[in-house]
């Protein structure tokens, strides 16, 4: 194990696309779990496109492990611009609620493996006691930025949040910039997200239980 510095800030990792995605990862969700204790991770949220699948396997260690594990889902959406949302489950209602509106958007689609997301399927009443993470795309205007951070305020308010993605390119502090005017203008706060289905670190208090 790599040595580690003696105080590390209190961050959750986020990891997404386990072998529960066909495709799409390379590691078991148990696997994510000892790694994330190795990296002295405070906590680690599952957060798979549009499925709750690894769940299991991943409680089960991190209740072995003694590492807090939050639950979510992340979806593809189109507000103003194709977005990324992460909503992560606080307690059992709102596990129970968000795997409701998975099954819900996976029945609306009519392709097998597929789910169809609309503005309209989002409500923040469907989804009590969940919070929501929302990471804009970077061609988005101020305007359309304006019209997704103040729908997000209305469905969420409260408990969302705007992701925060650096790719280590010439336009990432234009972009910090324009979302922190974003954040001054809906109040809401800033996390930093590693994009879609890598990984998403958030305060691990986000979600207390």
């Amino acid at each position: 194990m790599s040595s580690l510095p003696a105080s590390l800030p209190g961050y959750a990792g986020c990891a997404a696309s386990p072998t529960s995605l066909f495709l799409r990862g390379a590691s078991k969700p148990e696997e994510l779990v000892l790694r994330a204790q190795e990296l002295g991770y405070a906590a680690l949220a599952l957060t798979d496109e549009c499925t709750m699948a690894g769940i299991v396997r991943a409680h089960v260690q991190a209740k072995a492990s003694g590492l807090k594990l939050l639950i979510g889902s992340q979806f593809r959406w189109n507000v103003t611009q194709p977005s990324n949302l992460v909503v992560l489950a606080c307690n059992l209602n709102g596990y129970g609620n968000l795997c409701e509106f998975i099954t819900r958007l996976r029945r609306a689609s009519q392709k097998k493996g597929t789910y169809r997301l609309l503005q309209s399927d989002v409500t923040g009443s469907e989804l009590t006691d969940c919070l929501a993470i929302v990471s804009p795309n970077r061609s988005s205007t101020p305007e359309q930025l304006l019209t997704l951070g103040q729908w997000t305020l209305q469905q969420f308010l409260g408990r969302c949040w705007l992701g925060v993605e650096q790719l280590r390119t010439l336009d990432d502090e234009i972009w910090l910039y324009k979302l922190r005017n974003l954040s001054e203008a809906t109040a809401m706060g800033l996390v930093a997200v590693g994009g879609m289905c890598t990984c998403i670190c958030v305060r691990a208090s986000l979600c207390r239980t």
